[in-house]
């Protein structure tokens, strides 16, 4: 956290003052010394400490009935600073229920409502690749368990169970999909023949097939149409393979193309407004993602983002930058394409050299590092457990909107602590200056040390407790994020303590001087400056 409330109390130097002025004056050197004790205890806001822990609690109790569960108190502070949001696509800023809406055999366009005899083979392979299972359970729909993706797939495969024959094909081997190869495949024993169907990124597929070059320009054109429309596209490919090879980024060559499937994942219908309102609070957004740069452009406009080729990042070409090139180049990104997992936490260390302070998304155990090194590392409520571990805060609906919400929350956890600092330390002042001025001047101190530390303890300390629920000021989104080094004390914030500070102590003075000219018994006195002093907390 950026949190440094120790050093914000009055000087001990009026203290020894205060003593020292006393024994020059004559007074006993007893009453002196435990006054000067008691205002060593007013001097140091006592109840600051604990006002700050209710404060981050309450902020952490309403951010948890907004569905953001902050693992770290001081997060819940550390929130309001963030000033760059890098967020993945997939699940957040989209809804993360992806279905088919484009199927190709080839690059031809395939009639999703009636599949023809000739494309049953697409689909039997497709099938095959699919590595999410299904359990029929009876009076309910089937469970479908695996990545988002293949079990789109497959939900929309299960609508067409006459046209998918798994009859005579036996699964011998699998390549499990893995972020760096982008693609997995599986080993199909066809009949006694041997083959590889392999599904995966176009991009990464096609640099793998055997194509003419016309045949690679149509499968170009054709991906391009795809993702300029927001599409997330996967290939399907296939090799036939001798006996008794294995699967290995060796042997997956010279494939030859199946078809593409399309999937749409619409984006969330608020995150458009959210992330405007992000960016009107002065927090900059960075979408994540590891699609196709066309399929990140056309989703980052859909959501008012100004993507160009200018403003992207890909993978590819982070990997070639330096530490300094890549700080260089973080200060216009907008959207990073083709990320892979471990290149985010050069991302999170390039903006804060730039001085951001970086709040992250993340979910797999891959995302770990990132998110440590974020200074809000944010996992999703779907992601796995290392990522929430590894988290200062899970989002347990995987929405946006939290996010940002959780930041508004932080903002208004800061401006209450400011509030406490404020009301705690312009008493404090008034109390230490007051006692300072009647030493002085020569008058006998009006309060026992049991008055000075009642007033510390119980009208100090249980009216700053309210502060900590104070809901927010209305216009706090619209206001720019501070930095790092901002601190908890502005200079107007300063002045009003001095103006504040100065009338109560003039006020309490002037009082005191004309009822003791007034001859009012100092009994009296005491006890009418004693409740004047405990109002004056109030109202400080």
């Amino acid at each position: 956290g950026h949190l440094s409330i120790t050093h914000h109390r009055v000087p001990p130097q009026i203290r020894k003052l205060v003593f020292v002025i006393g024994l020059i004056r004559g007074l006993p050197w007893v009453d002196i010394l435990s006054t000067s004790a008691a205002l060593a205890v007013a001097a140091v806001p006592e109840g600051l400490l604990v006002s700050v822990t209710v404060i981050l609690t309450v902020g952490m109790r309403r951010m948890l009935k907004r569905q953001a569960l902050v693992r770290r108190l001081v997060a819940a502070e550390t929130l309001g600073s963030v000033n760059v949001l890098c967020i993945d696509k997939t699940g957040t800023l989209t809804t993360g229920v992806m279905e088919v809406v484009e199927l190709r055999s080839g690059t031809q366009k395939i009639s999703l409502s009636s599949i023809h005899e000739n494309d049953r083979k697409l689909l039997r392979d497709l099938r095959l690749v699919n590595t999410a299972r299904v359990e029929d359970r009876p009076g309910q729909d089937p469970l479908i368990t695996g990545s988002a993706t293949e079990t789109s797939i497959l939900r929309w495969l299960l609508q067409h169970k006459k046209a998918v024959d798994m009859n005579g094909s036996e699964i011998v081997d699998e390549l499990p999909f893995n972020s760096d190869n982008k693609y997995s495949a599986v080993l199909v024993r066809d009949h006694g023949q041997e083959r590889a169907v392999v599904m995966g990124a176009p991009d990464i597929l096609l640099s793998r097939c055997d194509l003419t070059d016309p045949e690679a320009r149509e499968y170009h054109k054709t991906l391009e149409d795809m993702t300029g429309q927001g599409l997330r596209v996967l290939m399907l490919a296939e090799k036939i393979l001798a006996p008794n090879v294995r699967l290995s980024a060796e042997s997956l060559t010279d494939l030859k193309p199946l078809g593409l499937i399309g999937l749409q994942d619409p984006v969330r219908p608020h995150a458009k407004q959210t992330l405007a309102e992000a960016m009107s609070a002065g927090v900059r957004v960075i979408i994540i993602t590891g699609d196709h740069p066309a399929t990140a452009t056309a989703v980052a406009h859909e959501l008012g983002l100004p993507a160009t080729s200018q403003t992207m990042l890909l993978g590819s070409d982070l990997a070639k930058l330096s530490d300094v090139d890549l700080s260089a180049r973080l200060r216009m990104v907008v959207v990073c394409a083709r990320i892979l997992p471990e290149q985010k936490l050069r991302i999170v260390r390039g903006l804060q050299t730039l001085g951001a302070t970086v709040a992250m998304t993340g979910d797999g155990v891959n995302d770990t590092p990132a998110l440590r090194a974020a200074d809000i590392g944010v996992a999703v409520g779907s992601g796995t457990e290392a990522a929430k571990e590894s988290s200062d805060m899970v989002i347990l609906d995987n929405d946006v909107r939290t996010i940002v919400t959780a930041i508004r929350e932080g903002r208004i956890i800061f401006d209450n602590i400011r509030k406490v600092l404020t009301h705690l330390l312009t008493f404090s002042m008034s109390e230490l200056g007051l006692i300072a001025v009647i030493i002085v001047i020569g008058l006998p101190v009006p309060f026992w040390p049991l008055h000075i530390l009642w007033i510390n303890l119980v009208t100090d300390g249980l009216p700053s407790l309210a502060l900590a629920f104070e809901p927010g000021e209305p216009k706090i989104m619209q206001e720019p994020p501070r930095t790092r080094h901002t601190p908890l004390l502005t200079a107007p914030m300063r002045r009003m303590m001095a103006v504040v500070g100065l009338m109560a102590i003039l006020s309490l003075l002037l009082m005191y001087i004309g009822f003791t000219e007034a001859g009012m018994p100092m009994s009296t006195l005491r006890t009418l400056l004693f409740a004047s002093l405990g109002l004056d907390s109030l109202m400080a």
